[in-house]
């Protein structure tokens, strides 16, 4: 009488593990909220339960399981790691984009981890990015000019070379010219100033 009411319980089980696995996917998937931008469909924000993320390696995982829903999945290739901070008891983490090895300036993956679990993730990053990589002044011309733009000629700079892509126009290559108090942008090919943004902070 046991082993027969064994197997009735193991066909009861069989049978219904179709039916029981859709209900647990679909309870899953109701915990996850994805919202994108109503203009590009360019994915803003994730949000719920998305998984493990105890080690950098886990978390990096894990947001390669979202990598579908990016408008360009290949921008998260070459992330790299800049920014830890703490807010109560979740940790903030940042992932600067890059191009061919250099930075994206101003885009980054924001997530937020709470008990070894990623809760958040908030897509600042730029798709599609195509350009060439050469630039066609010499640093000391492109912080000769950010320096008249400042009317800073004795306070030390910290130039770099950046991928500029925070307009809707094509994406182009600049020296990140930093002072203390601001960076300036400056067109790595025409020398013209692209921008001035306000404390700057360099990457890890």
């Amino acid at each position: 009488m046991r082993i027969s009411v064994l197997w009735q319980g193991l066909l009861v089980s069989v049978l219904l593990m179709p039916v029981l696995l859709p209900v647990q996917a679909a309870s899953a998937m109701a915990m996850v909220q994805v919202h994108f931008d109503d203009a590009s469909g360019e994915l803003k924000r994730i949000s719920g339960d998305l998984g493990p993320a105890q080690t950098p390696e886990m978390l990096r995982t894990t947001i390669d399981k979202y990598r579908a829903l990016f408008l360009d999945p290949e921008a998260l290739t070459g992330l790299r790691f800049t920014r830890l901070s703490f807010v109560d008891n979740t940790e903030i983490y940042q992932f600067q984009q890059t191009y061919e090895g250099l930075e994206v300036f101003g885009s980054s993956l924001i997530v937020s981890v709470s008990n070894g679990r990623l809760k958040t993730l908030i897509n600042d990053l730029r798709p599609n990015l195509q350009l060439d990589t050469r630039p066609g002044i010499e640093r000391e011309e492109a912080e000769r000019v950010a320096r008249a733009a400042l009317h800073s000629q004795k306070e030390q700079a910290r130039t770099r070379l950046v991928v500029y892509a925070r307009s809707e126009e094509l994406a182009i290559l600049a020296y990140a010219v930093a002072f203390d108090r601001s960076t300036v942008l400056v067109d790595a090919r025409s020398a013209r100033i692209i921008g001035v943004e306000p404390q700057f902070s360099s990457p890890a």
